[in-house]
């Protein structure tokens, strides 16, 4: 868990919530501006999200710039914006991505790796806001800003972050939340995959063994059957005895996601 660049955890998502549709609003109006001020103005000012205050609007963009990656050079030219704009993307396909980039969050991939991902992974049926809490707690000798939270902030966080899982559909019920059947779509595996490659890995081993599968609930065996169930629409795997061989059938994630 701890590596020589860990990111220093925030406590941010103790403060906004899951913004699935706020999310998807903003990337859909950002096919139609050509900078980052346009769409600001268009969020802020015209409240396209029809939201209360001014300030409210302009904290809920920034979480939202934060969560995606949309920035001033980047309008228009995003995988993201170009997969939420796709009419051929159906909606489940969407909201998966749009769980991915909010897992991206030092703090949301920490608890869902490291947390949820081994209670679900060992059969554990449900988890509660407590037992959020009790990891938080335990993150404080790796994590010295983690000491700092209040308990109020540590319950806000684990409430959040528990609600927004079950607004994205992996989680289920009201106090104590159940896993619900968690199958991401191929696309979601191919996009994941494809980020991936972006970042310079290369290798069936070296691919399967990232963590970011975790955040889809993959092990590393069902990543390969996953990475199966997308060849040949999007990449070329095959496995002869022991040898394994997977090609990019696309040079970016960019590319990949016009043909979804």
């Amino acid at each position: 868990m701890m590596s020589a660049e860990q990111p220093e955890l925030s406590s941010s998502i103790g403060h906004h919530s899951d913004y699935i549709w706020e999310t998807k609003v903003v990337l859909e109006e950002c096919s139609k501006v050509e900078t980052y001020d346009e769409l600001r103005e268009r969020v802020q000012e015209d409240n396209i999200l029809n939201k209360g205050s001014e300030d409210y609007r302009r904290k809920m963009l920034g979480e939202i710039r934060r969560r995606t990656g949309i920035g001033k050079n980047e309008i228009g030219d995003n995988a993201l914006i170009k997969v939420i704009n796709s009419p051929s993307v159906s909606d489940g396909v969407k909201d998966w991505i749009i769980y991915y980039h909010y897992s991206q969050d030092s703090l949301v991939k920490l608890l869902t790796r490291e947390f949820l991902y081994p209670k679900y992974e060992s059969g554990i049926l449900s988890v509660s806001r407590d037992d959020v809490i009790e990891f938080i707690d335990g993150l404080e000798d790796e994590y010295p800003e983690v000491k700092e939270w209040t308990e109020n902030t540590k319950q806000k966080v684990a409430s959040h972050y528990l609600a927004a899982l079950k607004n994205f559909g992996i989680l289920e019920g009201k106090q104590k939340k159940e896993f619900k059947y968690i199958r991401a779509p191929n696309e979601v595996v191919a996009y994941v995959l494809y980020r991936l490659f972006d970042e310079g890995l290369s290798g069936v081993d070296e691919v399967v063994s990232s963590d970011e599968w975790r955040l889809l609930f993959l092990d590393e065996e069902e990543t390969r059957e996953r990475i199966m169930d997308i060849s040949p629409t999007y990449v070329e795997y095959e496995k002869r005895g022991s040898v394994e061989r997977l090609e990019p059938k696309y040079d970016s994630l960019k590319e990949v996601v016009d043909d979804f």
